[in-house]
């Protein structure tokens, strides 16, 4: 009996080791798995950004075969250097529709400021006619208060009244 025990002990152990090597078996085979897994995924991923980008590809070679000539704004000099690979494609009719657009915007900017101008030139000549006037105005008072300082004398009172000048009209007579 006891060796029948031991027996069954040593086939215990051995099992028991046998089990714990096909556990870590077990263990690196899921982590093969995983590791398969997330490859298949990013492969997976990738595939599918490379028929989303091939199809954008094939839908801008229908949309340049389908839309209108356009024009190349580049210089001759550069453009043998041009890379196109990040350049849109537009029609001409939008961009002189916008061109049309921004030529009308600055007409009305030019005919404002034109406005603004000639609103300048005339404030400038009104204060200038105004200078002008109050130095007129304070000429017409000095020469009042001059006359009135002034002594008048016959000769004076004859010349004022306009009589002197009478009598000098009838001696030319």
């Amino acid at each position: 009996l006891r060796l029948q025990k031991v027996e069954k002990e040593n086939e215990i152990r051995s099992l028991s080791l046998h089990y714990d090597e096909i556990q870590c078996y077990y263990e690196r085979l899921n982590e093969k798995k995983k590791c398969i897994r997330s490859s298949i995924n990013e492969l997976n991923t990738r595939k599918n950004e490379i028929i989303r980008t091939s199809q954008q590809k094939e839908r801008m070679q229908e949309l340049i075969l389908r839309s209108r000539q356009g024009q190349n704004e580049l210089d001759r000099a550069v453009e043998g250097m041009a890379d196109y690979s990040e350049s849109t494609l537009l029609p001409l009719q939008s961009v002189q529709d916008v061109n049309l657009k921004i030529r009308l915007l600055g007409d009305d900017m030019i005919c404002t400021l034109n406005k603004m101008r000639h609103l300048k030139r005339r404030m400038t000549r009104i204060k200038w006619e105004n200078d002008y006037l109050d130095l007129k105005n304070n000429d017409a008072r000095e020469e009042y208060t001059d006359i009135q300082m002034l002594r008048v004398t016959k000769q004076v009172k004859l010349v004022l009244s306009g009589e002197e000048n009478e009598k000098e009209f009838q001696r030319v007579e």
